[in-house]
């Protein structure tokens, strides 16, 4: 989901950029919303040690790291979400957004028609024109483009929770 007056997004949600003010300065310069995904978050997991106090204490407590993610994730979203409500008042509603993805087994019909709808209705429509003129059905062409990219996002998740699993193991070790 990007603004609807394609207005600048940051496809980069970090606990780090949230807590040294980074992200609040981009709102200010002008940005209009930010993405959050596994791909990102498992990034900003392995890259930094911002989450890894709540990270632990999660895990001592016994929580699932799936649970533990949500409840990282949630936290973060929360944050930003507070920092984008004077963009999201200002537009009126038309701007000041949080786009995240849901976890694959959440994935209902209705999920994947609104993030078909919402998020890929521009680049699909000038994608199909140019493969229906070689001769491509464009059903065809949106099962296999869906397809990849649920593949893709079950992916990306299996690797976060493999990667949150790993950061598990190393702060319980310190």
């Amino acid at each position: 989901m990007r603004g609807t007056r394609s207005e600048p997004w940051l496809d980069n949600l970090t606990r780090a950029h949230l807590r040294d003010g980074t992200l609040e300065r981009y709102f200010e310069q002008g940005l209009r919303g930010v993405t959050a995904n596994p791909t990102i978050f498992a990034k900003a997991i392995e890259g930094s040690d911002a989450c890894d106090k709540q990270f632990a204490a999660l895990s001592a407590a016994g929580t699932t790291i799936n649970d533990a993610y949500w409840e990282l994730v949630i936290d973060d979203v929360r944050d930003a979400l507070a920092l984008l409500r004077p963009t999201h008042d200002e537009s009126g509603g038309a701007d000041g957004f949080l786009s995240i993805e849901v976890a694959p087994e959440l994935d209902t019909d209705g999920t994947i028609a609104a993030a078909h709808e919402l998020r890929y209705q521009e680049g699909l429509t000038i994608l199909l024109g140019r493969i229906e003129v070689a001769g491509s059905p464009e059903d065809d062409v949106g099962r296999t483009l869906e397809d990849q990219g649920v593949d893709s996002f079950h992916q990306a998740f299996a690797h976060l929770l493999e990667t949150l699993d790993t950061k598990a193991h190393q702060l319980s070790s310190r």
